[in-house]
């Protein structure tokens, strides 16, 4: 299901036989493009946490039975732990031969090639990550097609799907870091004090 590259080796991949033991499948007449799915990762702002969790996000997520795709950070801001999904039947294979470059390929194939379904805008599965970056940095989280991985989903008669991609930006903060983003002010008084239903309390900048 992975495209080979030339003179890259020792590479896991995933075959899948399509059609019959005769070899009259074809590919050309069989794998027409039809419907969009969408992926997604929003942005995301981060205050003083070690560890966090970056969703993936879909739309049009029908009737399908395989996926593959790569997606890449900074390694200097985040550091890759793991991957998780609520649903049972998604046990995604990561592929983390490039993880200490940021990428981390992945390949999804539903056990038995039946379409499996999720509500749009829905969390697909989620990437687990370490906060190495310092206060104020921040990293894209991008989907893209690379090449040991390029873009392919694929419904359960074999149908490719065409996609939409939307990458997400990861912004981390310390509060401290937060506070001298802010300008000085003064607390100067309330008054009416002590006060029932309402009071005025006047600051100056």
């Amino acid at each position: 299901f992975i495209t080979t590259v030339n003179n890259i080796t020792t590479q896991n991949f995933i075959g899948m036989k399509l059609g019959d033991v005769d070899d009259t499948y074809n590919p050309v007449h069989n794998r027409s493009v039809t419907d969009t799915v969408s992926f997604y990762i929003k942005n995301q702002q981060v205050i003083n946490e070690n560890i966090i969790k970056v969703p993936v996000y879909t739309k049009g997520f029908k009737d399908v039975a395989a996926f593959q795709f790569s997606i890449q950070w900074a390694p200097s801001m985040l550091s890759y732990v793991g991957i998780g999904s609520q649903y049972i039947n998604l046990d995604i294979n990561a592929g983390v031969s490039n993880i200490v470059n940021g990428q981390l390929n992945l390949v999804w194939l539903e056990a038995l090639a039946k379409g499996y379904s999720v509500a749009d805008d829905e969390s697909l599965f989620y990437l687990t990550f370490e906060v190495k970056g310092k206060a104020r940095s921040s990293t894209d989280v991008m989907i893209y097609s690379s090449p040991t991985t390029p873009i392919e989903v694929v419904t359960s008669d074999f149908k490719l799907l065409k996609y939409n991609l939307e990458k997400g930006k990861i912004s981390y903060s310390t509060l401290s870091s937060l506070s001298d983003q802010l300008p000085d002010k003064t607390l100067i008084s309330a008054s009416p004090n002590p006060f029932v239903l309402s009071t005025n309390i006047s600051i100056v900048s």
